[in-house]
């Protein structure tokens, strides 16, 4: 049997909220630090770091465009074991994905070359 001094306290209280509403809204917010402006992070960034993230970037979206589309994607003697997955590949579909993806990662460098070369010529 259960007690009622028990019932008491897991029961609603008289304004209708669970006893754990009521006392998590008295506990203060918790102090989290202050989230960095992406800006600041950009410019805290290494030149060399910058410069090697765009131009990786590229080489790889530049490969990711044309890759799909050349005959080494088609007579890859990798998948030669794995015929779903080669005809998955060879789907026209999925070179596309493949080839947008390459366009959006050398959107991305140079997109992060622009704002490289912004924060660079701000610092001076």
């Amino acid at each position: 049997m259960v007690n009622t001094e028990q019932q008491g306290t897991l029961s609603p209280s008289t304004n209708g909220k669970s006893p754990l509403s009521a006392h998590s809204s008295q506990l203060p917010p918790a102090s989290l630090p202050n989230s960095p402006d992406p800006a600041s992070l950009t410019q805290r960034r290494h030149p060399v770091f910058a410069i090697t993230f765009i131009l990786l970037a590229l080489y790889l979206g530049v490969v990711m465009v044309i890759l799909p589309w050349r005959d080494t994607w088609t007579e890859n003697g990798l998948l030669d074991g794995h015929p779903l997955l080669h005809a998955i590949l060879v789907n026209n579909f999925v070179r596309g994905i493949i080839s947008g993806i390459g366009v959006l990662d050398i959107w991305l460098a140079i997109s992060e070359a622009f704002s490289f070369r912004r924060n660079t010529a701000a610092k001076s």
